[in-house]
């Protein structure tokens, strides 16, 4: 039965089979989720682009990021400066005001009249008399200085009295 023909068309048949290929569309491939050959090699190679393009990405992230940092870093400063510079004023403001107040205060406290001293020729007379009665006898003195202490009583109750008549009643101020 032709067992020497059919014996040549199996080996033809099977060295056939070794070299054969299936041929699809490119519609069967993307239903089926398989890659041609050649979109194989074009897969790593774009993989690849788009590893360096994330990684530029993330470089370019952190770069944004750290000026962000900077920059908030450099407007909380400033604001605190400015803050420092308000509070400053507020209370150079205050100071000025309570300077001037206390200024105030110190021009509406009383202050009595300056008068010239009362009897003061008098009283220089009766302590002359008594510094020059040094060592002298107590009724020596008494006697010595007699006519300067008459002249200062005199002095003093004048000027009291006077004092009294410019205050109002000496009655309010007698005993």
């Amino acid at each position: 039965m032709g067992s020497s023909g059919s014996r040549e068309a199996s080996d033809k048949s099977a060295a056939k089979v070794e070299g054969f290929g299936v041929r699809m569309t490119p519609a069967l491939l993307q239903s089926t989720g398989a890659q041609p050959a050649g979109a194989h090699a074009a897969q790593e190679g774009a993989d690849d682009r788009n590893e360096i393009v994330r990684q530029a990405f993330q470089q370019g992230a952190e770069y944004a990021a750290g000026q962000l940092m900077q920059q908030q870093a450099s407007l909380e400063a400033q604001q605190r400066q400015d803050e420092l510079e308000y509070k400053k004023r507020e209370n150079e403001q205050g100071e000025r005001l309570l300077r001037e107040r206390i200024e105030e205060l110190h021009a509406r406290e009383y202050r009595a009249p300056v008068q010239p001293m009362g009897c003061k020729e008098e009283r220089e007379a009766a302590l002359e008399c008594y510094r020059n009665a040094r060592g002298v006898p107590a009724g020596e003195v008494v006697f010595a200085c007699q006519r300067a202490v008459r002249d200062l009583d005199k002095c003093a109750s004048l000027m009291r009295e006077a004092s009294l008549a410019k205050i109002g009643s000496p009655n309010l101020f007698s005993s």
